[in-house]
């Protein structure tokens, strides 16, 4: 059924336009083509639909396009099961969707929703406007896009797109930008870059971007990291340079740059290696560090810091020490001090120790005792010998 001028549907065979079942609604609309064998395989462009001016609905020869429907002005739908809706919408792969003016659905599987949505890698999905999932071969302008696998939405979200091979993305969020492979950045300018890295939270960053560009597409060149988290508003792990693998950052503006540190708690700092910070505010800045407790510095390599300089915190509920690197608590401590038992058990105390002590000096003295006399014995007989014999 063809409608309005030049609607062109079963006018001529051989032209476009021409599909069983189809129907032409609009000036210029055309809608399928006659089956026609090609290279030993038929081809059918039936029960397609266009409606609007210059509407164009499984037109393109060589292409099976059973069932595709374009709504709206230049509209384009031109594969099996495609639905293209909206003034200059386009729906060129299988099974592909695109809803809203200038929308883009260009491989198998895919979908865009909103003005200017790009869905061009297979099974990816872009809603919102300018929002996009596609291969980085397209120029994005002010828009949003995602490669094969990923999705994208909201107003110029970006997923998988800096570079090629960028798959299973995701990126929610008014400019969010999930970059690498397997992130996921949800909240308005989150980002996540790398492989297996995850942003949530307004400003988030995990693997943040290097502030360089590339200069084929103008997008921000992503750290090389992977294995980051960052959840909350302005949160960052692995932000600040490649290889910071592994850094977790927990609560509003923590950071975590550095390879395997963990930061938790509101504005809490871990950017050492190794380095963990736990509270508001709490800063890890030695490799190896620990700092545990609001406030809490632990500035010296392998140390556990509870407080900080005019800040000391006490450790309670401490049980005795054992071993020899164990620590020691008060009662212990006073324990020893009474002549208790000492660190490390096995009965020694300083009662003892002293009564060992006197033991030892008293046998000096007997030692030195003995001796003297036997001296004197000596003394005593060299005298008699030299004495005269009496005649």
């Amino acid at each position: 059924m063809s409608i309005g001028i030049d609607a062109n549907n079963n006018i001529d065979p051989t032209l476009k336009g021409g599909g069983d079942e189809s129907v032409a609604i609009g000036h210029g609309a055309a809608a399928g083509i006659p089956p026609a064998l090609i290279n030993n395989v038929l081809v059918t462009n039936t029960q397609t639909t266009a409606i609007g001016s210059g509407a164009d609905a499984g037109t393109t020869k060589g292409v099976t396009s059973t069932g595709a429907t374009a709504i709206g002005s230049q509209a384009q739908a031109q594969n099996v099961q495609t639905t293209a809706l909206g003034v200059s919408s386009l729906a060129f792969g299988a099974n592909s969707t695109a809803l809203g003016g200038s929308s883009q659905a260009l491989s198998n599987n895919t979908t865009a929703v909103g003005q200017g949505a790009i869905a061009s890698g297979t099974n990816s999905i872009a809603i919102g406007t300018n929002a996009g999932a596609g291969d980085n071969v397209f120029t994005l302008a002010n828009g949003a896009f995602a490669n094969a696998n990923n999705t994208a939405i909201g107003t110029n979200a970006l997923a998988g797109v800096a570079a090629a091979g960028q798959t299973n993305n995701t990126a929610i969020g008014f400019n969010a930008a999930a970059n690498g492979v397997m992130t996921t950045a949800v909240g308005t300018n989150s980002f996540a870059a790398g492989s297996n890295s995850a942003a949530f939270g307004a400003g988030s960053s995990a693997g943040g971007p290097s502030g360089k560009n590339d200069p084929n597409t103008n997008l921000p060149i992503p750290f090389n990291t992977s294995n980051t988290t960052a959840i909350g508003v302005g949160a960052q792990a692995g932000s600040t340079a490649d290889g910071q693998n592994n850094a977790t950052a927990l609560g509003q503006a923590a950071q975590a740059n550095a390879l395997n540190a963990t930061a938790l708690g509101q504005g809490a700092v871990a950017n050492f290696a190794g380095a963990t910070a736990i509270g508001q505010g709490a800063i890890a800045n030695a490799i190896n560090s620990v700092a545990i407790g609001q406030g809490s510095i632990a500035s010296q390599p392998n140390t556990v810091s509870v407080g900080a300089p005019g800040a000391e915190r006490r450790v309670t509920n401490v049980a005795a020490g054992v071993n020899p690197t164990d620590a020691v608590n008060v009662g212990q401590l006073e324990s020893a001090l009474a002549g208790g038992p000492v660190v490390g058990g096995g009965g020694v105390t300083p009662a003892a120790i002293t009564g060992l002590q006197n033991q030892i000096n008293g046998l000096a003295a007997l030692t030195r005792r003995f001796r003297d006399e036997s001296r004197q014995g000596v003394a005593a007989a060299v005298a008699m010998g030299s004495a005269p014999m009496p005649s």
